[in-house]
């Protein structure tokens, strides 16, 4: 016996209904062809850079115009040197960065050009350590300084006879100065700083001469302060590029010696 709903039109229900899940279908359709043309757009590259596999040279060159986000059309210096600085008997380096264009560039924009002592003393110049063992470049050291003269390094056992440690001399205004470094956990620490020579007063010239001795206290070398010279005179119109040497030129000042406790160098004088 069949029963009868009064008021319903079932045709027209069931047409509704096909009409709904068609519309539901198309719907889906749209969003399954948009997460695929999503998905292909924000698929890597088939052959992406892979760090590891980079020589040090582009390596450091990635990783500098990276961290100081260095523009593409921008000339600057870039250095390595290759040292064994630490104990594990991998090649590690010191890589520096100078960026004179850049401290031009921004001198100009900002209306200071014509102040060369003062607008062009700043953050341009930079050191980076790679260490050999992990394959990473660290984060960027600031060395404020003149941008004209890049920073000068030298590598030289003082801390032990099994690893390297260096020293970079910078430039401020018309003197220079000497940091030391010791690499401790993959870091280039700041253990000791002095001048070499400080000329902006004629009155009150101190030019310095850096000798290294036998340690008195532990294994890492002493360091002697003595008065020195230059051995060319000092150009009239003088800038914090110009050329120097030093010699001896009296007796020992100071001795400074390491202080394994506190990580740095002391002196009894």
């Amino acid at each position: 016996m069949s029963k009868k709903f009064k008021g319903i039109n079932f045709t027209k229900v069931v047409y509704i209904c096909l009409m709904k899940i068609s519309h539901l279908f198309y719907i889906t359709a749209i969003i399954l062809f948009s997460c695929e043309d999503k998905t292909k757009e924000e698929a890597p590259d088939a052959n992406p850079v892979v760090e590891e596999n980079l020589p040090l040279d582009e390596l450091a060159k990635r990783q500098v115009e990276s961290q100081l986000s260095i523009p593409g059309t921008e000339n600057y210096i870039l250095e390595i040197h290759k040292a064994h600085f630490d104990g594990d008997n991998i090649e590690d380096a010191v890589i520096l960065v100078n960026r004179e264009q850049f401290a031009r560039k921004t001198a100009i924009e900002n209306g200071k050009s014509n102040q060369e002592k003062v607008a062009y003393t700043g953050n341009y110049n930079y050191l980076f350590y790679y260490n050999g063992a992990t394959n990473k470049v660290s984060r960027p050291i600031n060395v404020g300084s003149s941008p004209f003269a890049p920073l000068k390094i030298d590598i030289l056992n003082i801390q032990s006879a099994a690893f390297k440690d260096f020293t970079l001399d910078y430039r401020i205004l018309e003197n220079c100065y000497r940091n030391f470094y010791t690499v401790t956990r993959g870091v280039p620490r700041l253990v000791f700083q002095w001048p070499i020579f400080e000329l902006e007063k004629e009155d009150k010239k101190v030019i310095n001469y850096i000798e290294y001795a036998k340690g008195t206290y532990t294994s890492a070398k002493d360091i002697l302060i003595y008065k020195g010279k230059l051995d060319t005179p000092v150009p009239e119109n003088l800038r914090s590029d110009f050329s120097y040497s030093i010699s001896k030129d009296g007796e020992m000042e100071y001795l400074f010696f390491y202080n394994p406790n506190e990580g740095k160098y002391f002196t009894k004088n």
